[in-house]
């Protein structure tokens, strides 16, 4: 749905918020735009994971694993006041 929300998780643990209309429609044959220049990605920082999420609801949750086996559960609510630089859901030790 053009509603719906997209939670973008990167490999520096920040999480991005984009509104699914604001995706730029094209053609079947356009070649497109890539996902990275509808954020403000910062140098070396790639997306790791995209969730869609229709409603923000007090209930649900997302969990989040790292490749060292840390994990974090946090509720949808936490992540549903965007920021323009994202926000940190996770620190990622290097």
């Amino acid at each position: 749905s053009t509603l719906s929300h997209l939670l973008v998780f990167t490999s520096i643990g920040k999480i991005h918020w984009l509104r699914v209309f604001s995706i730029p429609d094209v053609s079947r044959i356009a070649k497109g735009k890539s996902i990275a220049n509808l954020l403000r990605l910062q140098p070396g920082e790639s997306i790791a994971s995209i969730l869609s999420v229709r409603e923000f609801e007090e209930d649900k949750f997302v969990m989040v694993a790292t490749e060292r086996g840390i994990v974090k559960k946090t509720s949808l609510m936490a992540y549903s006041k965007p920021r323009q630089g994202g926000i940190i859901g996770l620190t990622v030790d290097e």
